[in-house]
């Protein structure tokens, strides 16, 4: 369960390139920064409306320099417009690690290239509010985590049909082909009208997600691991709305588990994997058989580790009572293990993906690209999952063998004084036994 909260594509360096310019002619003064400030997420709660706030401004400066915003701003034409510019600035120094003066200073050129088109700082800032800032009540956090989790089935679903579509029917061809035959045509309209339903919600899918950002986890990306750490861990709602997002995968690996094993685990979680992932290699212009064999290996490599996770967590709720009954410290150690468990997964999932996105698709793919910021969400993910398997442990899990014993001898009692039962039936019932 990959938890995508990156920027797809930098948009920084071209639009530096579009706009050269010189610092050093750039109005923006730098004050020296007090000693003990700290970074823009130290408080995630308030993020980024605080950003220009009176009084608390020194707290939420990230990076070594902070300006003299009010002087500059009531210097300029239209003030608001040049606020938003600000905040802009700062919000792409966390973003991407860039100077201040250059994003301001290239703001117009940077924001067309994100958007695609000419767009004003402020209503830059406001989409940025939308995306990122989390003012979800809860109730609309579950229903855009199980919104999100119909509609990702929904391009699984599709992808698998364009599997079917544009790989399983040239097969299909080919053998009728060997026969000597043509594809019958009830056969062909089938495929026609399968290959449109699947177009047609791959593209509801792309346009869902377009206009509908706000319903996204809002987390803001590429701060590293320690400040995606942060946005979970003070704000649940996005706890809670990427478990729910993730849970169909889970459901699907403990159904596979129940039916076949461990083997059958990773086969129901690497077929919608494969649809996914498919889908979005043919949309970026990746051939049939090698966005194929990228979906296949992405969605083994990612459902191998989701199942290693998953079985971990079935222990634990099949053990837990004997957990507990070995004291604090063995529960407490159990939920370290559970972190950096989540953790791991999460982090070798994306960079399984990012290799196979690499070897198949996109040679400027990074590997360790959202490989950090996986990690952050998986730690705290994994450990409220684990405690709600561990929850369920506590409420159930296996009878003792003495208790076992002293069940079957009740039972054997009540059988032996049933005066309705004969012999014969008795008989039965202890070989049963």
């Amino acid at each position: 369960m990959v938890i995508n909260t990156k920027i797809k594509k930098n948009p920084f360096d071209e639009a530096e390139k579009a706009n050269p310019f010189d610092i050093a002619e750039q109005p923006l003064v730098p004050i020296k920064r007090p000693e003990g400030t700290r970074g823009l997420f130290d408080n995630p709660n308030k993020m980024l409306d605080d950003l220009l706030g009176t009084g608390d401004l020194d707290k939420f400066m990230p990076f070594d320099a902070k300006y003299d915003f009010g002087s500059i701003i009531k210097m300029t034409e239209k003030p608001s417009e040049t606020e938003d510019k600000l905040k802009l600035s700062i919000l792409y120094k966390s973003i991407a690690d860039i100077n201040p003066r250059i994003s301001f200073n290239m703001m117009d050129e940077l924001n067309r290239i994100i958007v695609g088109g000419d767009t004003t700082p402020s209503a830059m800032w406001k989409h940025y509010q939308d995306t990122y800032q989390n003012t979800k009540t809860y109730v609309e956090t579950l229903k855009h985590g199980f919104r999100r989790a119909g509609v990702m089935m929904t391009k699984q679903l599709a992808g698998l049909l364009k599997v079917e579509t544009e790989v399983g029917n040239k097969i299909e061809d080919f053998l009728w082909g060997k026969i000597g035959k043509e594809k019958p045509q009830y056969m062909k309209a089938i495929d026609e009208k399968v290959e449109e339903w699947s177009d047609m919600m791959l593209a509801a899918v792309q346009q869902y997600y377009k206009e509908n950002k706000h319903e996204a986890i809002q987390i803001m990306p590429g701060l590293g691991y320690r400040d995606t750490l942060l946005q979970y861990v003070f704000e649940p709602k996005n706890l809670i709305q990427g478990i729910i997002e993730s849970s169909p995968l889970i459901l699907e690996g403990i159904l596979g588990t129940v039916v076949g094993g461990p083997a059958a685990a990773i086969t129901t979680m690497a077929v919608p994997i494969t649809g996914e992932v498919y889908a979005d290699a043919r949309a970026e212009g990746t051939e049939p058989l090698p966005a194929l064999a990228q979906a296949t290996l992405t969605g083994t490599g990612e459902a191998a580790i989701e199942q290693w996770t998953l079985g971990r967590k079935l222990g634990l709720m099949k053990n837990f009572k004997r957990i507990v009954a070995d004291g604090l410290p063995k529960v407490i150690w159990e939920g370290v293990k559970i972190f950096f468990r989540g953790t791991a997964e999460e982090g070798s999932q994306e960079f399984n993906r990012n290799f196979w996105q690499w070897m198949f698709t996109d040679r400027s793919q990074q590997w360790s690209e959202n490989v950090a910021e996986s990690m952050a969400a998986g730690g705290p993910m994994e450990l409220v999952m684990g405690g709600a398997f561990a929850s369920v442990g506590a409420m159930g899990g296996a009878v003792a063998k003495e208790q076992q014993a002293e069940r079957l001898d009740k039972i054997a009692e009540v059988v032996e004084n049933e005066p309705t039962l004969t012999e014969e039936h008795k008989a039965e019932i202890r070989q049963g036994n």
